[in-house]
């Protein structure tokens, strides 16, 4: 049984997207990160969370992140 060959143009495929250079990457990545970052910081400190271990040390390492991070 012989299977039919495919058509010269797969109209059924999407178009490869175009490629992008690491250079146009990296910025909107660590932008994206520092955001993520931002808003993590605030959101812990605005939540009500339980004062013993784990989360006593995870609001420690939180604030020192902060304290690097966005402060000049």
């Amino acid at each position: 049984m012989k299977y039919p060959s495919p058509p010269s143009e797969d109209k059924t495929r999407a178009a490869t997207a175009p490629l992008v250079t690491a250079r146009k990457l990296i910025r909107p990545l660590l932008s994206a990160r520092l955001e993520a970052e931002r808003s993590l910081i605030e959101y812990m400190r605005t939540t009500d969370l339980p004062q013993e271990h784990p989360w006593a040390e995870i609001r420690h390492r939180l604030e020192d992140l902060a304290l690097r991070r966005f402060t000049s």
